[in-house]
């Protein structure tokens, strides 16, 4: 590429007080030197219980059209016209693009109604074009409806895959499988390029994990287990809590969940053990204080859905327990991959690192290994910029 690009992200809801992968793809390309913008809708995300689990670090939901500097890029929040569910349309679409004139346009979900105008505005204007996609086989509305809608998007994207006029990347080995089934693309002509971590953000500080740990109210010889996200049931952390408490009659483990309890998912936390001695519970915290918490803990788990906090928690050095379908997470042999929701395989997790100090030690150290060699964002720029080199 250019020593220099203009480069355009487009995504529904955009949350950077979170940390996800827009975000830190558009801070690291405008590091690099080229000019970035985000487009975006005028809200946040209609989480369920927004109220309870986002309003406490994201104010309220809709905020209205405006635009703002953050950490070298341009983020622009255009009115919405339509919003269902998750998916919104906005107004001022094209002429923004037509303001902007991209080299790169990169489109954050493979089939937002967002999405219709830059496919169209590329034959205008003539920009690299990239789709990623972050869709998983079993959240997938496979029915007859699902699999017409994305029959009707692969009509519009194969073909542009086909000549290069567009790329499409998946951001995990299953998201490239699912593409392929469901756009019917072989899977040659699509792109892998995994969900990375700040390893400048996240990373091992052996003063840090003692403050926090004394802040936090443990001792050295606890060993502190770790989940943070959504404390909600399309995550369910509160199997990790059914998972390990019973191990705590021979081994000295404490469960930290670092997140804001959904109002419908709390009695089922409570009911997993909660409540429990064992068991400490605080508040969602924004992306940039979430490493203290890792640097606390001695072991991360996500017992069910896959997260990006898997890569931070293990960027930070800490061995992660997390599904063995995440076998790019799992690289370096840096934790342990479970059958999600399996809580016999989830507790054998937890037994086999609280039992083995030196393990822990050696897995952490792997998995900062892993970011920086392969899942830093950084790096992932990169990779972006690559795949936009090979367009027409």
């Amino acid at each position: 590429m250019k020593p220099s690009q203009k480069i355009v992200h487009v995504i529904s809801y955009f949350q950077h007080q979170f940390g996800y992968q827009e975000y830190f793809l558009a801070r690291d390309m405008a590091t690099m030197g080229h000019e970035v913008h985000v487009i975006t809708s005028d809200r946040y995300a209609p989480v369920p219980d927004y109220d309870r689990v986002f309003r406490p670090v994201l104010g309220d939901r809709i905020i209205g059209p405006q635009t703002e500097q953050v950490e070298g890029f341009t983020v622009h929040r255009l009115p919405t016209v339509i919003e269902h569910r998750t998916r919104v349309f906005v107004s001022g679409m094209g002429k923004l693009l037509d303001q902007i004139r991209p080299d790169v346009v990169i489109l954050h979900g493979t089939t937002n109604l967002l999405n219709m105008v830059p496919i169209l505005k590329k034959f205008q204007l003539g920009y690299r074009l990239i789709l990623d996609d972050h869709m998983l086989f079993k959240v997938w509305d496979s029915s007859l409806l699902g699999r017409l809608y994305y029959w009707l998007w692969g009509t519009v994207l194969k073909p542009m895959v086909y000549s290069k006029r567009a790329a499409i990347v998946g951001v995990a080995d299953e998201c490239v499988e699912f593409v392929s089934v469901a756009f019917n693309i072989p899977m040659e002509y699509l792109h892998n390029i995994p969900l990375g971590a700040d390893h400048r953000r996240f990373y091992p500080d052996p003063a840090i994990r003692k403050a926090m740990r004394e802040e936090l109210g443990y001792t050295a010889e606890d060993i502190v287990v770790v989940y943070t996200g959504k404390m909600s049931f399309d995550k369910d952390p509160a199997l990790l809590a059914e998972a390990g408490i019973p191990l705590t009659e021979t081994l000295p483990l404490k469960f930290l969940f670092v997140g804001n309890i959904d109002e419908t998912y709390q009695a089922r936390y409570l009911q997993a053990g909660g409540d429990h001695a064992s068991v400490k519970n605080v508040p969602a915290v924004p992306n940039t204080e979430l490493f203290k918490y890792y640097n606390a803990a001695d072991i991360a788990c996500w017992p069910k859905a896959t997260s990006l906090s898997m890569i931070e928690a293990a960027s930070t050095g800490v061995p992660i327990v997390v599904s063995k379908n995440m076998t790019e997470r799992l690289a370096y042999n840096n934790g342990i991959g479970i059958t999600q929701c399996n809580l016999p395989e989830i507790r054998d997790a937890l037994r086999q690192l609280a039992s083995d100090p030196e393990l822990r030690n050696e897995m952490g150290k792997r998995g900062r290994q892993l970011v920086e060699d392969k899942l830093s964002y950084q790096a992932l720029s990169n990779r972006f910029l690559e795949v936009a080199e090979g367009l027409i």
